[in-house]
């Protein structure tokens, strides 16, 4: 009997009268209460988890988190909006109850499938008052009567959709965020299920071979106890249209248990990624891994079992992957995540290693080498969300415009010798340099004891309603900053911008040294004719300006919310 599926939906009934009772006035405020909470909760449970509890609670980090970030805020908000806001209705009363009942069964399905998820991030074997997360004999996952798990999690994915920065949305991220959930914790107790980020490196990624698996008969799956020769392997070819994807990783010290040990099962391992380019991101479990007996041919592995990496400490998994497979990144346990979004642009075309040697003879080829370590770049790291801006290599020191405006429109301009001194200029691309009823400018008006320096970045805005939110809050606070080697920090002074709008290419430029002057406070303001949208395009361009010392070596930029490191650029300011 699913004991858990029977209490979530009394639990669904209950929550619904009561909020019934109650009437749609305060049914409606603790409906949109709880949905904006339980987004939040999804948004930034995993960044709390992984870098502020993770050491002080273990495995309980995760459910601890989801759990803090949906209850304090609810509490907190529904209390204030009490004493806050005067309660009334002027409906009838049967109108009033038939509305409040269907808000109150949205309030309860969302709180039956929070608390559901809360549950299934727990670690408790993979089985909790009679519902079992996934059937170790059948591999199926299993269910809870009326999926409110599902519905918490869809709704939520659906609502903050583009809240993390860059290229990724949360469902990018997490495409099964509650298949996710019942891999990571279908695995027994005394098996850790949190690990720290970096704690696997990547050592190959490979897809040479057609015959990666072999069907093992005879032998031992005990390490050591029988002699490889006493098992015999058949080659099993990948179905049509497929190929066997091999990853394999090194597990660090900090992925051990608290017995030093490494053990693992089959669904702690997801790689995600995409059937074709474009299409959309799925998670997807190993169906074989290097064999105990012969560790260089890989064998199917099976749910209900624990595995653990060679003596190197290095473990190959392989995948059932469509030949056209686009890999996004592979997650070890929870928490260790590497990118592989490099690949296959680097991709072998044959002849790799084999997916292992024994440790004396061990080689991998240079051509299947991915990555040697677990840095991810910035923009993909776990807890980077609305961050602001990503740097781009094309930045330089110099006073041109990126192209000589004639014909535009302008608000607040001042200029001489066709040099800009302040204002707003834009127009179409195609209409500059020559012709034009205004006046030439060619070049920014720059102080000849600065030097004016300009930083191309990527705009990686969030493409939802609650994302947007939070996004503006970092865009509209004009907090941007340079720094140099020796400490000194320069706010920005203005920006530019080329993009295309209707099928007409635009350019937008911004420049208010003054303001900076007057008050320290960055000169940035929305620009009127290219909107935020049209910087996602790939063939934008989006530059900050800042007027820095002469001599001064570019150290980072921040946005207020993170910094991006330029050292590795070496720019100096000419003097």
């Amino acid at each position: 009997m699913d004991w858990l599926s029977l209490f979530l939906v009394a639990l669904i009934c209950a929550i619904a009268y009561i909020q019934t009772l109650q009437g749609l006035y305060s049914a409606t405020i603790m409906c949109v209460l709880v949905l904006i909470c339980s987004v939040l909760a999804f948004a930034m449970y995993e960044h709390v988890a992984l870098s502020y509890l993770l050491g002080p609670l273990g495995d309980l980090s995760i459910p601890v988190a989801f759990a803090g970030l949906f209850v304090v805020p609810l509490i907190g908000s529904r209390l204030a909006l009490d004493s806050l806001l005067p309660r009334s209705s002027l409906l009838p009363v049967l109108i009033d109850r038939a509305a409040a009942a269907c808000v109150g069964t949205l309030t309860a399905m969302t709180l039956a499938g929070m608390l559901a998820v809360a549950i299934q991030m727990t670690p408790l074997g993979g089985a909790f008052m009679g519902h079992t997360l996934i059937d170790e004999q059948t591999g199926e996952e299993g269910s809870l009567w009326l999926s409110p798990d599902r519905f918490a999690v869809t709704f939520a994915t659906m609502m903050s959709d583009g809240l993390f920065s860059g290229d990724r949305s949360l469902s990018d991220a997490h495409p099964d965020l509650a298949q996710e959930i019942r891999w990571s914790q279908s695995s027994p107790n005394e098996i850790r299920h949190v690990v720290p980020e970096n704690s696997v490196t990547l050592v190959q990624v490979d897809d040479a071979y057609p015959d990666y698996i072999f069907d093992k008969t005879g032998g031992t799956p005990a390490r050591g106890r029988t002699p490889a020769a006493e098992a015999k392997y058949e080659r099993k070819s990948p179905p049509s249209g497929h190929q066997w994807l091999l990853v394999r990783l090194k597990l660090g010290p900090t992925a051990s248990d608290e017995k030093q040990r490494h053990r693992f099962t089959r669904r702690q391992i997801r790689l995600v990624g995409r059937e074709t380019t474009g299409g959309p991101a799925a998670n997807y479990a190993p169906v074989a891994m290097n064999d105990d007996d012969d560790p260089a041919v890989a064998v199917p592995i099976k749910d209900g079992k624990l595995y653990a990496p060679l003596d190197t400490m290095e473990v190959a998994f392989v995948f059932d992957v469509s030949d056209r497979f686009v890999p996004e990144f592979i997650e070890y346990m929870i928490g260790a995540r590497i990118d592989l979004s490099d690949y296959p642009a680097d991709a072998p075309s044959g002849g790799a290693a084999l997916i292992a040697e024994t440790a004396d003879t061990r080689t991998t080829a240079s051509t299947a080498s991915r990555r040697s370590d677990s840095t991810r770049s910035d923009d993909r790291r776990r807890g980077d969300r609305v961050s602001g801006v990503r740097t781009t290599s094309n930045s330089h020191f110099g006073d041109d415009l990126p192209t000589v405006m004639t014909d535009y429109q302008k608000a607040g301009v001042e200029h001489a010798r066709e040099a800009l001194t302040s204002g707003h200029i834009y127009g179409k691309v195609a209409d500059q340099g020559t012709g034009g009823s205004n006046p030439r400018i060619a070049k920014f008006d720059v102080p000849s004891e600065q030097r004016l320096f300009h930083l191309e970045v990527r705009q990686l805005r969030a493409r939802s309603g609650f994302g947007r939110a939070l996004s503006q809050a970092v865009t509209t606070a004009s907090n941007y900053l340079l720094e140099d080697d020796t400490g000194k920090k320069y706010p920005v002074v203005g920006q530019y911008a080329v993009a295309n709008v209707g099928g007409d290419e635009f350019v937008e430029i911004q420049y208010f040294p003054e303001d900076v002057a007057v008050s320290n406070r960055g000169g940035i303001r929305e620009f009127r004719r290219i909107k935020k949208r049209e910087l996602d395009a790939a063939d934008s361009r989006l530059v900050y300006l800042f007027l820095v010392d002469p001599g001064a070596g570019i150290k980072s930029f921040s946005t207020g919310r993170r910094s991006a490191d330029l050292s590795d650029l070496d720019l100096i300011a000419p003097r």
